[in-house]
């Protein structure tokens, strides 16, 4: 069925492209447009590395999705210093409630 829709009668008319050439030659306007695809090349490249080092950035800090070494080690050891210092406290109050613990009661009674 197909090659009977390819042949047909009737010729069918498509629109005609306009491709105007150009007849003259302008190699001020040539140097500009290069001078500026170097400039876009450029700024694009630079954007470019602007944006791998945020990504990087991300990558690397501790709100992005890993954690650099150095991060791990600052949270290991301020990890320890809230350890030590809550050690610390609960072992003051507990000197503090035997020592100052029968005078408080008294005071109640």
């Amino acid at each position: 069925m197909s090659i009977f829709f390819r042949f047909s009668f009737f010729k069918n008319t498509r629109p005609r492209k306009f491709d105007p050439i150009p007849r003259f030659y302008d190699p001020e306007k040539e140097y500009i447009e290069d001078k500026l695809k170097k400039v876009r090349n450029e700024e694009t490249e630079k954007y470019d590395k602007i944006k791998a080092n945020i990504r990087n950035n991300f990558r690397n800090s501790h709100t992005g999705f890993g954690v650099n070494r150095s991060g791990k080690r600052k949270n290991y050891n301020s990890n320890i210093r809230l350890v030590v210092i809550l050690i610390f406290l609960i072992l003051i109050t507990y000197i503090l409630l035997i020592k100052y613990l029968p005078q408080i009661e008294n005071f109640v009674k």
